[in-house]
């Protein structure tokens, strides 16, 4: 495993954060620095992972009971009283398979063991994101329900008991 440092996200990161989100935004949603910013003040947990001093990836969770407007988390705060919400996770492609979606979904499930019952998150299933669907498959998340994200992406909606 490569060695990395994972720590808290500063302003001084959410550039690079965009960067990274816009090489995936096909596997997750469109992110500039407005809301970035947005999403950082209503996160509960947002780190970055890092080698040699660069952002080369991130998770960003929302916890329950925020005023979100994203379909997905609507869907789990209409069904689950507490949980933490995995608005989205993105490693860099040149550090795939290095183990950084792991180190950090691990980081986060030590963050949220002693806070919430619940981790809720989706993937996409149409068009598939495998990598995805490989990570949480590795965690043991279980599919609780499918819809279509604005009648465009079909996505698996997943929750993990901590």
């Amino acid at each position: 495993m490569t060695n990395f440092k994972i720590r808290n996200v500063s302003q001084n990161d959410f550039k690079r954060i965009v960067e990274l989100n816009s090489s995936e935004v096909e596997n997750t949603s469109e992110m500039d620095l407005e809301k970035v910013t947005d999403l950082d003040a209503l996160a509960v947990y947002h780190k970055a992972i890092v080698i040699d001093g660069e952002v080369e990836g991130f998770l960003l969770a929302i916890p329950s009971g925020r005023n979100y407007v994203n379909e997905n988390y609507s869907w789990f705060s209409s069904r689950y009283e507490q949980f933490h919400y995995i608005d989205r996770i993105v490693v860099s492609s040149s550090c795939y398979g290095k183990g950084l979606g792991s180190a950090l979904y691990s980081d986060l499930f030590s963050f949220s063991k002693s806070r919430v019952n619940t981790i809720a998150c989706e993937y996409n299933l149409e068009p598939l994101n495998t990598a995805s669907k490989a990570l949480h498959l590795k965690y043991g998340f279980t599919e609780v329900g499918r819809h279509f994200v604005s009648n465009e992406k079909l996505v698996s909606l997943q929750v993990k008991e901590t």
